[in-house]
């Protein structure tokens, strides 16, 4: 009888160990990429990002906010071709909502001018290096009748490892900039990403 309850609280104080290592170890990659907040406009784009930006900032408990553009789009590289999604991030201010610059594990993470990162799944299926070119087409390429919209052509700055293949091999980051490009956007940003002392 004695056996039997030991046993039965052991494997309960087992599993409630390992469950919450778990949960701890998920929330800690998931929150690497995602942001803790994501702000939005009413009316769609966010004008005056950089002042909304320092507002945030400005409030206690919260240390980081960056405009943001997120887009699906094709990304080829010899023949190979896949669709990622796009997350376009300001790189003066990539480092205070991402930690993907800690994940990096070839390269840099730099996404100043036509660099992009790219997860390193995401890489293996294209046979991407960094310094390795690579073309991206967005729904404009092929949507507008009247112009001729040619792809992006960015250069692989560095490749990034989350360990979590959902990241690793469906985004690539790249500068707010070219996703305005990508999205027809003029200026302003399609959201504000924001990350708390204290998710």
């Amino acid at each position: 009888s004695v056996t039997g309850v030991l046993l039965g609280v052991a494997i309960l104080i087992i599993v409630l160990s390992v469950m919450t290592g778990f949960d701890d170890m998920w929330r800690e990659k998931i929150l690497s990429f995602k942001p803790h907040l994501t702000v939005y406009a009413p009316g769609g784009a966010i004008e005056e990002e950089e002042q909304v930006c320092a507002r945030i900032e400005a409030l206690p408990g919260f240390k980081g906010a960056a405009p943001a553009i997120q887009t699906l789009v094709l990304m080829q590289f010899d023949s190979r071709i896949v669709a990622p999604l796009v997350l376009g991030l300001d790189p003066a201010r990539a480092g205070r909502v991402s930690r993907i610059a800690k994940s990096v594990k070839r390269g840099a993470f730099d996404l100043r001018g036509d660099n992009v990162v790219v997860g390193i799944d995401l890489a293996s299926v294209l046979g991407l290096g960094v310094g390795d070119k690579c073309l991206i087409y967005s729904s404009r390429n092929v949507m507008s009748e009247d112009e001729v919209h040619l792809p992006e052509e960015l250069t692989v700055s560095g490749i990034f490892d989350l360990g979590m293949r959902d990241y690793d091999s469906r985004f690539i980051l790249t500068s707010l900039d070219v996703a305005r490009d990508l999205t027809g956007m003029d200026h302003g940003a399609e959201s504000i990403y924001v990350m708390t002392d204290d998710p």
